[in-house]
Formats: structure tokens, C-alpha cells, sequence
């Protein structure tokens, strides 16, 4: 989490791997969520958010790191590119009444 001052400015949000891929094991960890406000946002606090969270992981194991990302969102699948992530497959996320389509963003062997 970054704040400044009691102001939320983004946040990072990590864990075991839920996504439906079937080369997820039980050591693989996910990146759930990463959000920077809208206002914050070129800053670099993602950058550190996301620097935070795969430390975070990798010392948690040393299976895959996977995201899920809306396949609309060009933006962060370029950002998540640039830390290693590769599309490797895709799945229906219901969102309200509407299902988006999100991508599935694996990075095979962290670098050390």
C-alpha cells in the first residue's frame, strides 16, 4: 500500500494462484489486484507496487506468478509485459450483469 498522508495512492494485493489455467500448480502465486488512483497514476508508484509484489511472492515460492487482465485493457498487459508476464490463455469474467473477457498472464521463472 502507498499513502500519503492518510490519502490511499495505490495498492498491491497477492496471493496462492485461483486462476483457471491448467498449468497452475499449488506453489504458483497470484497478483490479484495493483491499483494506483487515477491521479497518481505516472508517477511510478505502480512500478513499486509491482516491485513490492513479486519480491513479495518470490519469497512465498518459486512456482509461477500469474495475472488476470481484462483484455480491453491494453495499458496494463503492456506494463505487465515489461516485468516478464506472457499471455497464455483467456476466460470469461462475470463483472455485474455483463461478462468481460480477461487475459491470463503467466511469468514462468522469476528473475533472481
Amino acid at each position: 500500500m502507498i499513502d500519503d498522508d492518510g490519502s490511499l495512492i495505490g495498492y498491491a494485493d497477492a496471493g496462492p494462484c485461483s486462476l483457471p489455467h491448467p498449468d497452475v500448480t499449488a506453489a504458483d502465486m497470484e497478483l490479484n489486484r495493483l491499483y494506483v488512483s487515477r491521479d497518481q497514476q505516472g508517477h511510478g508508484h505502480g512500478g513499486r507496487l509491482m516491485e513490492a509484489a513479486l519480491d513479495w511472492m518470490g519469497t512465498r515460492s518459486a512456482g509461477a506468478q500469474w495475472i488476470g487482465v481484462w483484455s480491453g485493457n491494453r495499458k496494463a498487459q503492456r506494463f505487465y509485459a515489461a516485468y516478464g508476464f506472457e499471455v497464455v490463455g483467456a476466460y470469461d469474467f462475470p463483472l455485474g450483469q455483463s461478462i468481460d473477457r480477461d487475459f491470463i498472464m503467466r511469468r514462468s521463472r522469476p528473475p533472481r
